[in-house]
């Protein structure tokens, strides 16, 4: 099995911050209701709107150059009609999922890589849904207990049988609210226009 992303891992070098300060600020900075931002999983259907723990996927490793794979929290992306399995038909083999880094540990490598300082400077701009291409979403249980950072640029894909494996479970799901948020965030980076102009061909 892939080893398992914790809040206690980590792929670069980390130094010791203040974690508890730094989730206070996030969520201060936060501009959304966290009580209003995830629900129960139960009863759902696999698929969009879903925060998974477990889901195995492809991380690049820096040091070997070379993709490895990994378990850890993520986001489905993928609408459940078209990877449940009893609709037998093409391509509904794969899922799309968007991982989620932990907080914790984003706060100690980005710590370690620039300064404590530049951390609790960045920060708010990340809670605050100012940062493209991230998206800070509140503490999740014991799986994401300082929060997590919905990573754009990072979606990915894995095989529908990895979020069915015994590893996988379903932590929540997000809220109606929440899912708008997040929904208008992948628009606004999936969607916006090229800065150059394209060829304009009849």
């Amino acid at each position: 099995s892939p080893p398992a992303l914790s809040c206690s891992s980590s792929i670069g070098r980390t130094i010791m911050v203040d974690v508890a300060r730094a989730t206070a600020l996030a969520l201060a900075q936060f501009p959304f209701n966290v009580g209003a931002f995830y629900g129960s999983s139960t009863g759902l259907a696999l698929g969009v709107g879903v925060i998974l723990d477990g889901a195995t996927y492809p991380l690049f490793d820096e040091n070997e150059r070379l993709f490895d794979t990994v378990a850890g929290p993520a986001y489905v992306l993928t609408h459940e009609c078209d990877i449940d399995a009893d609709n037998d038909r093409a391509f509904n083999d794969y899922v799309l999922i968007c991982p989620i880094l932990c907080f914790a540990t984003f706060a100690r490598e980005f710590a370690a890589e620039q300064s404590e300082a530049a951390l609790f400077g960045f920060i708010p701009d990340l809670a605050a849904n100012r940062i493209f291409g991230a998206l800070y979403i509140p503490p999740v249980g014991t799986s994401l207990p300082h929060g997590g950072i919905l990573y754009l640029n990072q979606i990915c894909s894995t095989h529908v049988a990895m979020l069915r494996a015994p590893s996988a479970r379903a932590l929540c799901a997000l809220s109606q609210t929440a899912q708008r948020v997040v929904d208008f965030k992948l628009a606004n980076q999936l969607l916006r226009p090229k800065a150059d102009t394209l060829p304009r061909l009849r």
